[in-house]
């Protein structure tokens, strides 16, 4: 079978072709694996346990598909030591732009406790409630320090 590839290696020996094919096909199976599937919050904190080391609290937001599809992840808010201030409205804004269908909420706590607040409990709400509106499901809102993770949805509160 000829392909698009075999067209272009003309003046290459065979064993110049077959190797450059091969690595052709290596960086495209692993232009494949970078795209991630998230269905709990052991990936959101595999995924973004980075934030962990921020000296700052943000709140950031994994946009996905059905198929628990990353399309994106956007940092939404950046605020001081110990909160920030989230506006609902840019979160679903961003999940329309993007056709997203599903959400993970996350920030961090730079202090390493991993208890949330109850700004953090309001907020929770206001997104689950904003997300049942426009069709958008909101699966887990995950709190990432150094100690760990703490998830909404692995404790039943959303």
């Amino acid at each position: 079978m000829n392909t698009y590839f075999d067209n272009y290696v003309n003046g290459l020996t065979k064993k110049q072709a077959l190797f450059a094919k091969e690595a052709v096909e290596a960086y495209l199976a692993g232009q494949k694996a970078e795209v991630k599937k998230i269905q709990s919050a052991t990936d959101v904190y595999q995924l973004m346990r980075g934030m962990a080391d921020y000296t700052e609290e943000v709140f950031a937001v994994v946009y996905s598909n059905n198929a628990g599809k990353v399309i994106q992840t956007k940092e939404i808010a950046k605020g001081g030591l110990t909160s920030t201030i989230v506006d609902v409205r840019v979160v679903y804004r961003e999940a329309l732009l993007c056709n997203a269908t599903r959400i993970f909420a996350v920030h961090n706590h730079p202090s390493g406790s991993l208890r949330p607040s109850l700004c953090d409990d309001e907020l929770t709400k206001n997104l689950a409630q904003a997300g049942q509106v426009l069709n958008i499901r909101m699966l887990d809102h995950v709190i990432i320090s150094n100690e760990g993770y703490y998830s909404y949805s692995d404790e039943g509160r959303i």
